[in-house]
């Protein structure tokens, strides 16, 4: 469905328009979103030049680019422009408003003929009404995968749009089967956060930061319904990626010379200690930086081969990834929020997400990833089977 303004509007709007795109350009900036049009809306744009031709698009949704600062569109057929996008506007240091309520294809400048932009105005204001609903709905899921990295849906069907190399839009219908968070080119988007959508007999990576409210609201739906129905069945898990990270930012790590680790203690003054074992590599009996270094997994991959740990030596702690398969760390296991009964020997350190750590390691000192994960299922399964569920590790 297409849309065009009446003529009574135009010349209204031609005497406002760098108001108006003053204020476009204010609330997509302020909301640092992408939006897009359900329906699409038609656009003529008057070259600069008499011996430019007009441009006619098909407008689809309008973003703010972080890295450069320009409010951009996408429409279809985006072949049309000499870059990736017609950038609208842009303002510099002195305030001024860059374009002067044109837009620019390539180095061609246009002014916009009628209320096109207008009506893109109208659209993202009431989206931007909407944005607080929708903020509270991604933190909602943020919170859940802190919880559990990978949260698996039932097949909920969704319509997304993705563009092909050429910038041409390309209508995808399939099914979200999970959200995760992954590491690539959308990190800087709501976290990497993504719902893994089953398309045919393939899954794809579709940031959340583009997907429609009511998809996000039906996702959040969703994924408490899952968690009331799993509530259960994982009393403990390996830490996240982000849980990990919380650790780190959280609470203050001063090291242990005597005892060769980390004392850790958290917000509200309770503490647990990593100590430095090291690791295998290849499951050889050999420990590497035994006494010099501690490696911890984490339940997030960076991909199909590799995972996120936890890596420190006195002075010096991060994050890293490694091949899941060759490498075998320690395990510390952790408790999340939520439950009624808390775990023998885990310890609440205050932190923001609430989580329970556990004091010590888990009682196989070295494992692969998938080792790990194996050995968190069957532990969960054993636990589930105790009536009090204060089992010790």
């Amino acid at each position: 469905m297409y849309s065009l303004a009446s003529k009574e509007h135009q010349d209204v709007f031609a005497s406002n328009i760098e108001s108006i795109v003053r204020e476009l350009y204010g609330l997509v900036r302020k909301n640092s979103f992408h939006f897009s049009l359900d329906d699409r809306i038609e656009m003529k744009f008057i070259p600069s030049k008499a011996e430019d031709s007009e441009v006619d698009i098909v407008a689809r949704g309008v973003y703010y680019d972080m890295t450069y600062g320009g409010l951009y569109l996408r429409y279809d057929d985006m072949s049309k422009a000499n870059g990736p996008s017609p950038e609208i506007a842009y303002i510099n240091n002195d305030g001024r408003l860059y374009k002067d309520g044109g837009v620019v294809f390539g180095d061609r400048f246009y002014t916009v003929e009628g209320d096109g932009l207008g009506e893109l105005y109208s659209r993202v204001k009431q989206y931007a009404e909407n944005a607080d609903m929708r903020a509270e709905n991604i933190k909602a899921i943020r919170e859940l995968i802190d919880k559990k990295p990978y949260v698996k849906l039932d097949l909920l069907p969704v319509n997304v749009t993705d563009f092909d190399e050429n910038g041409k839009p390309v209508d995808i219908k399939g099914f979200v089967e999970g959200i995760s968070y992954i590491d690539n080119e959308f990190d800087r988007l709501d976290g990497a956060l993504c719902a893994m959508i089953l398309v045919g007999d393939k899954s794809i990576e579709y940031p959340l930061y583009y997907m429609k409210d009511f998809d996000i609201m039906h996702i959040r739906s969703s994924m408490f319904d899952v968690e009331k129905r799993e509530e259960r069945s994982s009393i403990v898990c390996l830490p996240s990626r982000r849980l990990i990270q919380e650790l780190i930012d959280s609470c203050q790590w001063n090291w242990n010379e005597k005892n060769g680790g980390y004392d850790i203690t958290g917000p509200n003054g309770n503490n647990i200690f990593l100590p430095e074992l090291g690791y295998k590599y290849d499951n050889y009996n050999k420990i590497y930086d035994g006494g010099s270094g501690g490696h911890y997994w984490s339940s997030t991959e960076t991909s199909g081969s590799c995972g996120y740990y936890l890596v420190f030596y006195s002075g010096r702690l991060r994050i890293d990834y490694d091949y899941k398969s060759d490498y075998y760390f320690p395990v510390r296991l952790v408790q999340a929020s939520g439950f009624d009964t808390k775990m023998k020997g885990f310890v609440d350190l205050g932190l923001p997400s609430g989580t329970l750590w556990a004091e010590k390691n888990a009682s196989k000192e070295y494992m692969n990833w998938n080792q790990a994960q194996d050995y968190v299922k069957e532990l969960n399964v054993k636990l589930n089977k105790d009536a009090k569920r204060g089992l010790s590790l």
